[in-house]
C-alpha cells in the first residue's frame, strides 16, 4: 500500500477586492488557523489600502500570539512591486513573510 509523506501543511487564501462579507479578515481566517502549519494570503491583483494593511497587521498580531511556540507563519504571496513598496514603507515586511510569487511562499 502507498502512503503519503506530508512535508508541510499550509492553506492558501485568495484575497479579492470586492467582497460581500461583513466579517473582518481575521474572522474569515479564524476557522482555518488550526488546520494548517502556515496561512498564505494571496494578495495578487489587490491594491493595498490602509484599512487592509491594518487588517493584515491584526492577523499577524492575533496569530503570532497563538503560534508563539510553534513554527507556524503568516505569509503574503503574489505581492506586486507597488504593494511591496507600500509594505516596506509601513514596515510590515519586518513582521510578515512577503513573497513575490505563490510558489516562493509555499517553499
Amino acid at each position: 500500500m502507498k502512503s503519503l509523506n506530508l512535508k508541510k501543511a499550509f492553506i492558501i487564501l485568495k484575497l479579492v477586492e470586492e467582497s460581500n462579507s461583513r466579517l473582518s479578515l481575521n474572522e474569515q481566517v479564524e476557522r482555518y488557523v488550526e488546520q494548517s502549519a502556515d496561512i498564505i494570503v494571496d494578495i495578487g491583483g489587490v491594491m493595498l489600502t490602509s484599512m487592509l494593511i491594518g487588517e493584515i497587521l491584526n492577523l499577524h498580531e492575533v496569530y503570532s500570539k497563538q503560534w508563539k511556540d510553534s513554527s507556524k507563519r503568516l505569509k503574503l504571496a503574489n505581492v506586486s512591486d507597488f504593494n511591496l513598496k507600500v509594505l516596506n514603507q509601513v514596515k510590515l515586511d519586518r513582521v510578515v513573510d512577503i513573497h513575490k510569487s505563490l510558489e516562493d511562499a509555499v517553499e
